[in-house]
């Protein structure tokens, strides 16, 4: 069945998730750096936070590689879902075990803080885009109630352009 022993396939999955939890621990702290860039308005610090992201990402998607290579070699296939059964065979101790679910927890709260982020940056995005709406005079195709509960408000004002 396997090409490896299960004493070096758990050494080196387990080193392999360690250094992946390590990294998506960074991912975290760069998601928290970000949402406080978002939240002062610091184009700086937000441009450094989306470069360390990336590479973050970058760093995670090779640690990635190489535990589906070292699961394959194992002969348990290159899918995630295979890591069970991989620990099954060679994970006496625990630790893969205990590393795969820490590092699902960690993922799991840094894909939350990037979708807040994410909702936040679409809603200052929406906020300039209206803004410029204003601006340039246009009406806004956004469907929204008006006082009167109606879909779109009838009343017409005067633009900013025109005040």
């Amino acid at each position: 069945m396997s090409c490896a022993s299960p004493d070096d396939t758990r050494i080196r999955i387990v080193k392999i998730l360690g250094d992946s939890v390590r990294c998506v621990h960074d991912l975290k702290d760069i998601l928290v750096e970000e949402r406080e860039a978002l939240e002062q308005r610091d184009t700086e610090s937000l441009n450094t936070a989306a470069s360390s992201k990336l590479a973050l990402v970058s760093k995670m998607a090779e640690l990635n590689k190489n535990r589906g290579e070292v699961s394959e070699q194992a002969g348990f296939g290159n899918d995630p879902d295979n890591i069970d059964a991989l620990a099954d065979w060679c994970d006496d101790d625990l630790e893969i075990t205990s590393a795969w679910q820490q590092l699902q927890v960690i993922a799991s709260e840094c894909d939350q803080i990037n979708r807040t982020n994410g909702a936040i940056i679409h809603l200052r995005r929406r906020q300039v885009l209206d803004g410029l709406s204003v601006l340039r005079g246009e009406q806004n195709n956004d469907s929204t109630y008006a006082p009167a509960g109606s879909a779109t408000s009838s009343a017409a004002g005067r633009t900013i352009v025109e005040a």
